[in-house]
């Protein structure tokens, strides 16, 4: 007891974490130790029928690598493409491109979509264009960082016939 009362005597003061947050839940000045440099698309990465519903899905998995080639994680925003050789495959009924936005702006998003199994985030990715048909397709993913950096990888996923 009298070690503890001596501490506060010398000016020893406990102030919580010393974070601080913005309004979105972010943190204030924010600077990653070892930001991503690279994004893989993970050989994990697969299309597969939705056990529930039968509609296919992509399960997609995706690495963020730092300078040293190390896994990393990031705060910013995954986005998703699907090509095909059959491009009417791939494409909404208006025409549209299939894309999909992952806002990963907190620390705390971020470590829902971490699987650390696979030490990879993985995000399922679902309403694949009616009458999708393809042997296979390329998926395309962008990273791009809180900090406005961009990164990109793609991986050709063939298709299980099974799995149509």
């Amino acid at each position: 007891m009298a070690i503890l009362l001596g501490l506060g005597a010398c000016g020893v003061e406990s102030r919580g974490s010393g974070v601080e947050r913005t309004q979105s839940g972010g943190l204030a000045g924010y600077r990653e130790a070892f930001p991503p440099v690279r994004l893989l698309v993970h050989p994990l990465t697969r299309m597969r029928n939705d056990r529930t519903n039968g509609d296919l899905r992509i399960d997609a998995h995706v690495e963020l690598l730092d300078e040293f080639d190390h896994l990393t994680k990031g705060l910013g925003e995954f986005r998703f493409e699907v090509d095909s050789l059959n491009r009417d495959a791939v494409r909404l009924p208006d025409g549209s491109r299939l894309i999909w936005r992952i806002p990963m702006e907190t620390p705390s998003t971020a470590s829902e979509a971490f699987d650390p199994l696979t030490r990879s985030y993985r995000f399922v990715l679902t309403e694949l264009s009616p009458g999708f048909k393809a042997d296979s397709i390329v998926l395309r993913a962008t990273f791009v960082s809180s900090s406005g950096t961009r990164l990109y990888g793609e991986r050709a996923v063939v298709i299980d016939p099974r799995e149509q």
